[in-house]
This record gives structure tokens, sequence and C-alpha cells, in this order.
């Protein structure tokens, strides 16, 4: 399953820096939402893909590669791990994020099974439908979720951990979690808007959001593999459900993904510290 990565040991990132890639993220966000999206420049992307590239995955790859290649790496001279990029947790968070859909899953056909409601094929499936499913988790893995990750729980969380450390590591922990998480949260306001929402309707999804954001550090903090919190958000975000749901969680299955993903990670590090503890006894 991979080392757990003790966020204390990443190399800290200078205070401009991190202001720099906070602001990024309100520019990039506007720029994004009220410009790009609003005036449909990725759609002769999208329909050329037939809905595969979409404006989601276009929009964080420049991103990943301005803010995240250009400033932490480049300016800031931060190595990959510092920000929870390991090659040797791939394996282990796919294996996981797998295991998780099909978790999902199978507990919406059985639910339909053990209702009489019937299973049957979910209707987004069909032709062109499948191209865009799979899109939309292309968008999410190597995009939306990639990124928000590496810059809210990756580089943001631990950063603050790092720099607030003095009063001492536990606080430091809550105060950074608690802090950034907010951060996030407030950062997609330009999306609500953009996709219609009223002001009344943002202050109800705002928390909704900012605990989406606890849970996520909660799993990479448990797991100490980032790209276990970048499996469960993609899922969050892209359903991929096979099933038609007939349970009424519809529209929620994404803090369904997301709860049976913090009880794994809870599980994963039961286990790792159960087996350090038997190492140690040996």
């Amino acid at each position: 399953m991979g080392t757990v990565f003790p966020p204390f040991e990443a190399r800290r990132a200078p205070l401009w820096a991190i202001a720099i890639v906070i602001a990024a993220q309100f520019v990039f966000d506007a720029f994004f939402n009220f410009v790009v999206f609003r005036n449909h420049w990725t759609t002769p992307i999208t329909r050329a893909t037939d809905g595969f590239i979409q404006g989601t995955f276009v929009a964080n790859a420049i991103t990943l590669a301005v803010v995240v290649g250009g400033i932490i790496f480049w300016a800031a001279k931060l190595r990959a791990r510092d920000v929870g990029w390991r090659g040797t947790d791939i394996g282990s968070a796919a294996a996981l994020t797998i295991a998780l859909w099909a978790a999902v899953n199978l507990g919406v056909a059985f639910y339909g099974y053990a209702t009489s409601s019937g299973i049957a094929l979910n209707p987004s499936w069909t032709k062109p439908g499948a191209t865009v499913q799979f899109g939309g988790l292309f968008a999410q893995l190597f995009g939306n979720a990639l990124y928000e990750e590496t810059i809210y729980r990756g580089f943001l969380t631990v950063q603050a951990m790092l720099w607030l450390q003095r009063f001492g590591r536990v606080p430091a922990l809550l105060m950074a979690v608690a802090g950034v998480q907010a951060i996030f949260a407030l950062i997609h306001v330009p999306m609500l808007l953009v996709t219609g929402n009223a002001w009344a309707d943002i202050v109800q999804i705002l928390p909704q959001l900012y605990l989406a954001g606890l849970i996520l550090a909660a799993i990479y903090l448990l797991t100490g593999n980032l790209f276990v919190a970048v499996g469960v958000h993609a899922l969050a975000d892209a359903y991929m459900l096979i099933p038609s749901d007939t349970s009424g969680l519809t529209g929620n299955f994404g803090f369904v993904y997301m709860g049976v993903g913090l009880a794994a990670a809870v599980v994963w590090r039961l286990r790792r510290t159960s087996g350090a503890t038997a190492a140690l006894a040996d």
C-alpha cells in the first residue's frame, strides 16, 4: 500500500509562492468560468472528440502546467513528492479507486434487486453517452481532481501545516485543514454563478463544498497517498454508475463515494498502524 507520507517532512515553500498560488486560484477560476466557458471556447474540441475531451480537462491541464509546473515546481523549486506526487503510490491508489467504484455500483444494483425496483442499465451509458461518461472521468483523473487535490490538499494544506507547526503539530494540522478547505469552497463561487445559481443557493452549497474538502483532506492524511484522494474526488464528480439508481440518492453520490472512501482510508490507516506495531513487537 505504499509508505505513509509525513506531511511535516515536505520542503517548505516561500510565503510569496503560497500567496501567488492562492491568488492564481481565483484568477484562473474566474477567467475560465466567466470568459472561456461562457463563450464556449472549448466546445469545438469537445464536439470533435464526441465529448471525450471536455472543457474541464482543458482548463485544468492549463492550470496544472502553469500553477503546479511553473510556480510550485519551477519558481518555488519544490519536488514532486513535496505535493504528494509519488509514482509508487499510483498502483495502490488505482486499486482502491476501482474497488470503491465497484462497491458503490454493486450497492446500487443490490438496492434495486432488494427493493424489487429492478436492475436496469443507466440510460446515460447509451451512445454517445458512454464517450461522455469516460470523458468526464478522464477530465477528473487527469484534470480537475488531480489539480484540486494537488493544490488544496497536497500543497496548501501541507504548507499551512509547515508554517503553523510552531503552535504544535496537532494544532497546526487542525488549523491548516480548517483554513485551506475554506479557500477550496470559496473558489467554486465563479463556477456556481456561471451555472445559474443564485446567491441564496450558493450560501447553501458552500458548506457542502467545505465538508467535501474536509473529507478529502482526511483521506489524504490517513492514507498518506494523494492519488487515493484524487480517485475518490474523481468518482465523486463523475459517478460512473452502470445500473440506474432507484435509491433516490441521485445528485448525492458524490458524498456516497467520499463516505465510503473515508471509511476505506480509516481501514487503510488501521492496517498500517497494526502492521507497524507487529513489526516493532517482532
